[in-house]
């Protein structure tokens, strides 16, 4: 079982370009348990490669959508595959993912996966508007209604 995860940096962003808001960016990191000794984490040689990898998908994303939309990454390198979630719209535990060894350009997948995310919530890839996201926060997010439904 992983352990909770530790804070390993936390940044303010400025917004870069007019009509984005500033970001606080927190860089986490969830240890994998060892099966040798129950309670102590065990070695992760892909520690900063999954770091890498996150802020990557992170900074591409801040790139080609509005920075308001406020994404959460995961990524697990070793396993092979990269998870990225709206964080106020998604359910916690749900993430889309993306097969890195299946990937021949990451780069597009994250492109497409994003936006065919801010669809499936009807966000607009180009402005953040903050009517449609209060509206869909109240309809979709599971931090608000726990019964809410993830669009289709």
């Amino acid at each position: 079982m992983p352990f909770d995860p530790v804070t390993i940096r936390t940044t303010f962003q400025p917004r870069a370009r007019f009509g984005e808001h500033d970001q606080v960016i927190i860089r986490e990191y969830i240890a994998p348990a060892s099966s040798e000794v129950e309670g102590v984490a065990a070695h992760d040689p892909y520690k900063e490669q999954d770091q890498r990898l996150a802020a990557k998908i992170k900074d591409d994303l801040d790139t080609n959508f509005p920075t308001a939309y406020g994404w959460q990454i995961v990524a697990d390198v070793a396993q092979g595959w990269a998870g990225m979630r709206l964080w106020m719209l998604m359910p916690p535990n749900h993430y889309a993912f993306i097969n890195l060894w299946q990937s021949p350009n990451v780069r597009r997948e994250v492109f497409n996966l994003g936006g065919e995310l801010l669809e499936r919530y009807r966000q607009s890839r180009e402005r953040f508007n903050i009517a449609d996201y209060l509206d869909a926060r109240a309809k979709y997010s599971g931090l608000v209604n726990r019964r809410a439904l993830i669009p289709s």
